[in-house]
């Protein structure tokens, strides 16, 4: 069995909103990802990116995965909350060691937070002025070449943000997207760089509409984007 296998395997019995592509992107994020420093989720629901975090840098021996969720909040229709369930999946997934809960909403971690971050998952409330805040609090603790990245970049928030505050910002780099999520490293962009963001912008604004927040089937928005960005390097 591959890696891949082996973490799909054990991702596709937490419930949540990833594809397949979404989970091992995260899984190899984790693993490989550059720079020295935490793993940061905001927003984790039941836990399945959390799963695939912790699996990626645990293969690699490295950081834990601080796992930010008041678990009261996004489709909670569970009583009580799902922070009992995002437990058990912890534990049945083998990554209980590797994961630390943050039960807290992501202002109020922000503000006590002093560690430094190599992988910033940004997937809780998706309001503009929500993402907008997370990105900008949490971001200051992003490491030199760290990577940022966001889920259901095409709704309406995140699609901002990470048009407005990274692609356009100048100081981001190494853009990409795999399905419905949108990452870049925190370095400042080449000329070859620039080029790359400013076509991963063109075709983003050319996808808005037609996803109507996410209803473009992934395959057609990953052809959009490998046949863009196919000739560029980062």
């Amino acid at each position: 069995m591959t890696a891949k296998e082996r973490v799909l395997k054990v991702a596709r019995k937490v419930e949540g909103m990833l594809t397949d592509k979404e989970a091992f992107l995260l899984y190899l994020l984790a693993k490989n990802g550059p720079g020295r420093g935490c793993i940061v989720e905001l927003g984790s629901y039941k836990g399945k990116s959390t799963v695939c975090l912790a699996l990626g840098s645990k293969a690699a021996g490295r950081e834990k995965v601080y796992a930010v969720d008041w678990h009261r909040g996004w489709k909670d229709a569970v009583k009580g909350g799902t922070l009992g369930e995002f437990s058990r999946n912890m534990r049945k997934s083998g990554v209980r060691d590797y994961v630390v809960p943050v039960v807290m909403k992501s202002e109020d971690a922000g503000r006590k937070w002093k560690r430094r971050i190599r992988l910033l998952w940004i997937d809780a409330s998706h309001d503009y002025k929500d993402v907008r805040k997370d990105f900008l609090m949490w971001s200051r603790f992003l490491v030199d070449g760290g990577i940022v990245a966001f889920h259901d970049s095409f709704w309406e928030g995140p699609y901002r943000v990470v048009n407005d505050y990274v692609l356009k910002s100048g100081k981001y780099s190494k853009a990409g997207s795999v399905d419905y999520i949108a990452f870049a490293a925190k370095s400042r962009p080449g000329t070859a760089g620039k080029l790359r963001n400013k076509k991963l912008l063109l075709i983003r604004s050319l996808l808005k509409y037609p996803m109507r927040s996410e209803h473009l089937h992934p395959r057609l928005l990953n052809k959009a984007i490998k046949d863009v960005l196919l000739s560029d390097s980062p």
